[in-house]
């Protein structure tokens, strides 16, 4: 499995050299400036490979909202993350798509700057569960 840190993928290597190494699920397909659905789909799907013109067993997870976005681009109050995760968890189960979002160390821990923001961390978590 994979994550590209900073959600950097280079659209025309990253996927072949994944590939190349055994690797079958990556979970980078997701805006790092906004909340929503990247790829246009909440569900996994396999990567198609355009220079062999063929799909691969790489296996792609979208997700739609990452802790730093939620907070620092998108400059949400918990509360409001709150319901922007309940958004998609819901738009999530209503397509029968995976429920993934990305969260980062420092999130959970409540730290300086995160005061609070594990509260959304476990809210998602119950959503996660929910659904």
């Amino acid at each position: 499995m994979s994550r590209q840190h900073y959600l950097m993928l280079k659209f025309r290597t990253t996927y072949r050299l994944l590939k190349s190494t055994g690797i079958e699920h990556d979970f980078t397909m997701g805006y790092a400036h906004k909340t929503g659905f990247r790829a246009g789909t909440c569900r996994p799907y396999m990567w198609f490979d355009l220079k062999k013109n063929a799909t691969s067993n790489l296996m792609i997870h979208p997700f739609p909202a990452m802790d730093v976005t939620l907070k620092n681009y998108e400059e949400l109050s918990i509360e409001d993350a709150k319901k922007k995760l309940s958004y998609y968890a819901e738009v999530i189960h209503r397509y029968n798509g995976e429920f993934i979002t990305l969260w980062h160390n420092e999130t959970v821990t409540n730290h300086e700057s995160w005061q609070g923001w594990r509260e959304v961390f476990e809210h998602g978590l119950d959503l996660g569960a929910r659904y």
